[in-house]
């Protein structure tokens, strides 16, 4: 059952039975027909009439990552029954049985930091239960709502293989230090570091005993923020170039009303490739990122996750290794980095999950092992947060 909204101070009686739609928003001023005296030289025309209300003022709140006046007319509610994926670039969403259509409410804005984010606006926002949706595209996305956001099945925003970073979720600063390094040494050599964004990655184990050919580890965000909204960073590769895991993406979630939560939203790092037989581990990829915001609150009992990917297992004589795991979608445990090829090659380290934190890639004669992915960042913004599910790593919150 969609839960009622909070009636604010300017709603009459009448709203408690009604909802919304008897609800008024405080009286605007009225656009001026012409100054006083009127414009010299313009028949008294107004050359300057008051701006008109932007949509993101009905919210009674700043929204984050949005200028009030980017964000698009709410038109209709958004009821995503029968999706199965949103493609943050295009627009786009794409039913189960594989048909397109454009996103209603829907714009591409900049944020403060010049990367742009996908803005989507509607009067209410409902993923039943059934509804398992993968987000894609390289854009962080914003679902804004006027009323109540309901999400009782499935958002995912994992990292995978190739990408920079995860879907849904590009970070312009993994260049800086959020990736790591990459394994180095011509033969069995080491493992890459693991990426970064609310925790540090782990780093890569070193092969053929020699110290210097470790992957460093992605460093994190020297200030956690809620704004940019942004995505994991990847891991680095092995020595050889093996694949590292993508950063999971990133998803904000800004009702005026009440955000409820009783199915999955998860932004897991990537698992990395395992190295072949003179090759060290891929680095996991870091989680992502996920910002709740309401005006009236916050709650569910379902699952927010955005746990790191494990790192790669090293190569050695007996032939390839296995790779890392996403990050858990609904737990807080940490995914285990892959097996060695055999005897004297190195493990993939853990992914970042719960309060543990990411694991280094072992050391080792043959290739050393890929590091673990750093946790992402969950984030919760109300004046009452009473979430009582699956939080993975510990949220951070804030009032309005």
């Amino acid at each position: 059952m969609i839960p009622m909204l909070r009636v604010s101070p300017v709603c009459g009686v009448a709203a408690l039975a009604l909802g919304l739609a008897a609800c008024k928003f405080p009286e605007l001023a009225p656009i001026d027909e012409m100054d006083a005296g009127g414009d010299a030289g313009e028949g008294g025309i107004d050359a300057d009439p008051d701006a008109m209300p932007c949509e993101g003022d009905r919210y009674g709140f700043a929204i984050s990552n949005v200028a009030h006046c980017d964000v698009p007319a709410a038109t209709a509610a958004l009821d995503l029954t029968n999706v199965a994926a949103i493609d943050t670039f295009a627009g786009t969403m794409t039913s189960v049985g594989g048909s397109t259509a454009p996103l209603p409410g829907t714009a591409l804005v900049p944020q403060t930091d010049g990367n742009m984010i996908r803005v989507v606006s509607a009067t209410s926002l409902i993923v039943p239960a059934a509804a398992s949706i993968t987000l894609r595209g390289e854009n962080p996305i914003a679902f804004l709502v006027r009323g109540d956001a309901v999400v009782a099945g499935t958002f995912r925003l994992t990292g995978d293989l190739l990408q920079a970073s995860g879907p849904a979720g590009t970070r312009g600063t993994c260049a800086g230090g959020g990736s790591g390094t990459a394994g180095t040494g011509a033969g069995l050599g080491g493992g890459g570091g693991g990426g970064a964004l609310g925790s540090a990655g782990g780093s890569g184990g070193y092969g053929s005993n020699d110290v210097t050919n470790a992957g460093q580890p992605g460093t994190p965000l020297a200030v956690v923020s809620r704004s940019p909204l942004a995505g994991g960073c990847a891991g680095s590769p092995g020595n050889a170039g093996v694949t590292p895991g993508a950063g999971g993406g990133a998803i904000q979630i800004t009702a005026m009303g009440s955000v409820v939560i009783d199915g999955t939203v998860t932004a897991g790092g990537g698992g990395a490739n395992g190295g072949g037989n003179t090759a060290g581990g891929g680095g996991g990829g870091s989680g992502g990122m996920v910002l709740l915001e309401a005006g009236t609150e916050i709650r569910g009992t379902g699952f927010l996750t955005a746990n790191g990917g494990s790192g790669g297992g090293g190569g050695g004589a007996g032939g390839n290794a296995s790779g890392g795991v996403s990050g858990c979608a609904q737990c807080a445990t940490p995914t285990v980095g892959g097996n060695s090829s055999g005897a004297g090659s190195g493990y993939g380290g853990n992914g970042a999950a719960g309060g543990t934190g990411a694991m280094a890639g072992s050391n080792a004669t043959y290739a050393g092992g890929g590091g673990g992915g750093g946790a992402g960042i969950i984030w919760l913004r109300s004046a009452s947060v009473n979430f009582g599910g699956l939080v993975s790593p510990t949220a951070r919150t804030s009032t309005l």
